[in-house]
């Protein structure tokens, strides 16, 4: 686009360039899938789809006349292909990853022009549930500036990328994210010939997500919303105990907890260190206070073949896909 012999691409928006080259503006771009079931955050798409009857919509603000072109792509399929992550052990890393590169139809065509209300709003697609087990599919929105339109830094997320920013050519795209249901599991590593006393196995805490066989987590909740759940099983407490012919010890993690004296040691404790999470950066929130540990068959008990721990979970938020709290106990006992 040119005046003269002046071409406009690559202009950089400002208050003195907006008045010479008469430029529109986009200034904002709202999502509300964060207002529908299934979804906590205004780019995650409900994994159960969405359906032609009450689709998401998609506002775009900015000054009368700006125009854009818009189109929705999958590019990207995510399968973890064991399912999940099993008490009994580790997890496969995810695979499978599939560009797809397909354009989703039924979007608005050609260039769209905002009209003089000053916002455009239109209806997302039906999109697929989602059927994988356990993984996530990733699309784009994307968002170009068409006629001496320009797309403000206000128009960009956390989960945007904003391309030429606030000149003529600019691109906007949004990424959005279809994750399957989510949930919060723990797991423990023992040592070699270690057993579990009967009723204090790791496997007695159950997964936290889970009504029956049905899974109610989903990435980005927080556990205060759900209202059928009673508290009790939102901040539970646990006890482990573990067997072994021999002598159980402390490590050098743990510490003494010292009554008013300084010098008599009323208990000793742990720090969440010996806790690991499977996924990193998964934004799940799960506080996990000091441990209570002691040698013996609970803490009424002193025989040193067995050892005990006491603790607390306390679920805050699920993450974006299912973690699992490896709690490794030789990290906490010695035994000889």
């Amino acid at each position: 686009m040119s005046v003269g012999n002046r071409s406009f691409r690559n202009i950089k928006y400002n208050a003195k360039n907006k008045a010479r080259f008469n430029f529109n503006e986009i200034t904002n771009v709202k999502m509300d899938f964060g207002n529908r079931s299934g979804s906590e955050k205004s780019n995650i798409i409900p994994a159960g789809g969405i359906n032609r009857s009450n689709p998401p919509t998609v506002t775009v603000f900015g000054s009368p006349g700006a125009s854009f072109e818009v189109s929705l792509t999958e590019t990207k399929l995510v399968e973890i292909t064991d399912g999940g992550f099993p008490k009994s052990g580790g997890y496969t890393a995810p695979s499978d990853i599939v560009k797809n590169a397909g354009k989703i139809p039924n979007m608005p065509d050609g260039i769209v022009t905002i009209p003089a209300s000053g916002k455009y709003t239109f209806k997302l697609p039906s999109i697929e549930k989602l059927t994988i087990t356990s993984g996530w599919k990733e699309f784009e929105i994307v968002f170009k500036a068409r006629n001496r339109t320009v797309i403000r830094d206000t128009a960009s997320r956390e989960y945007s990328n904003l391309k030429y920013g606030e000149a003529e050519n600019a691109v906007l795209t949004n990424t959005l994210y279809q994750y399957t249901p989510s949930r919060i599991t723990t797991s423990a590593t023992i040592g070699d010939g270690w057993d579990w006393v009967p009723n204090y196995n790791i496997s007695n805490i159950s997964d936290f997500g889970n009504i029956g066989s049905k899974n109610i987590g989903r990435p980005y909740l927080k556990t205060k919303k759900m209202t059928s759940i009673a508290d009790s099983k939102k901040n539970i407490k646990f006890e482990l105990r573990v067997f072994k012919t021999g002598t159980f010890s402390f490590t050098n993690k743990v510490k003494a907890v010292y009554l008013l004296d300084g010098e008599t040691v009323s208990h000793y404790v742990v720090d969440s260190s010996v806790f690991e999470a499977s996924v990193e950066d998964n934004d799940d929130i799960v506080i996990l206070p000091k441990l209570r540990v002691h040698i013996g068959n609970g803490l009424s008990d002193t025989d040193s073949r067995y050892a005990t721990v006491i603790g607390r979970l306390q679920y805050v938020q699920f993450g974006k896909r299912t973690q699992d709290y490896n709690i490794d106990l030789t990290k906490i006992f010695n035994h000889a």
